[in-house]
Parts: C-alpha cells; structure tokens; sequence
C-alpha cells in the first residue's frame, strides 16, 4: 500500500493522510499478522480473556542485541494493565512476563533508539503509548484502538506505522509513521 505522508518538522515523523478503517473483529480478539502487524482494543476495564491466547504467542529463543537498537516492543508493556484483567495479570503473572519481557521475538523487533525513545529534537513510539496509557488511566471507561506494524523491505526494518483510533469525539485519530533512521 501507497500512503501520503506530511512531514510533522517539530518531531521529524509523518502524518499519514490516507483515511483508514478500524477492524471492528479487534473488539473481541487481538489481530496479528505475521511477526509485524499487531491491532488490539486497550481498554480501561479490560474483558475477560481477550488478551489469554496472545499470550501463549511466544518466540522466546532471544532477541540478540544489536549495536545502536533498541529491542522495540511492538505491544508496549505498559499496555498490559489495558488489555487483561486484574484477575489474569495476577493469575498469568509468569507468561505476561514472558510475553512482554525482553527476549520475545513475537513482540520485539530491532529498533533504533530515536525512533523508539522520545528526545528533544525526535518524536519516538514512547510519546504516543505514553499518550494513550495516560489517556486510559484518567479516563473512568476508555476505549483506544491500537494498531501497529514494522514496515520493511528484504528484511530491512523502514520505520513503524502507528494508527490510534480514540472512542471519543474529543481526541483526533493518529496515523503516523516514524522512521527509523532520520
């Protein structure tokens, strides 16, 4: 797919313009599409048993560090809190750690340190989990639909696109990708 990109200069990521469609199937199960395209519900009052089975979505053979990467979750760990129980988080204690940690190839890909960290000159994914981890903890009974995916050609990672569809009037959907390289 072709998308139409608008520099944002304060951040050096893009705004895409494309208009998307949210996959109203993510409101009872996550979406994985390979090892590079996750689209979840992060909810204030998470239900039962959506989130269970990805958690057994486990490649824990290591992510070997690579030199100037980070190891980049694609599904944040502070994320989890939105999209399991109290209930589950305490009773799958050991596979929610696994699942986040930092050796599941399922979830972490390389990335590099600008593209995943926010510093003064670059925006990074953290200013928008940030966002929404922020955005759910004050709300009484939010609702974000999170999508994500590693764009790459041969292999090589080209940056993230990240769309997130607030369920409120207030907050404008964004769709954005951020280099990895700038």
């Amino acid at each position: 797919m072709e998308f139409d990109l608008k520099l944002v200069e304060n951040g050096k990521f893009f705004n895409i313009l494309n208009k998307w469609k949210i996959d109203p199937n993510v409101e009872q199960l996550p979406y994985y599409d390979g090892k590079s395209k996750r689209i979840v519900i992060l909810r204030k009052n998470p239900i039962s048993n959506y989130f269970i089975e990805s958690l057994d979505d486990i490649h824990h053979d290591g992510v070997p560090s690579e030199k100037d990467k980070d190891r980049g979750h694609l599904i944040a760990q502070s994320f989890k809190e939105f999209l399991l129980t109290t209930d589950e988080l305490s009773r799958f204690k050991n596979e929610v750690n696994i699942f986040f940690g930092r050796q599941n190839k399922a979830n972490i890909t390389p990335q590099s340190p600008a593209s995943n960290r926010n510093s003064k000159d670059l925006t990074g994914q953290a200013k928008f989990e940030l966002q929404i981890s922020d955005y759910l903890k004050k709300s009484s009974d939010g609702k974000v639909y999170f999508e994500i995916e590693e764009l790459t050609i041969d292999n090589i990672g080209l940056g993230r696109r990240i769309y997130i569809h607030w369920f409120n009037d207030e907050k404008c959907d964004n769709h954005i990708f951020i280099p990895d390289k700038r």
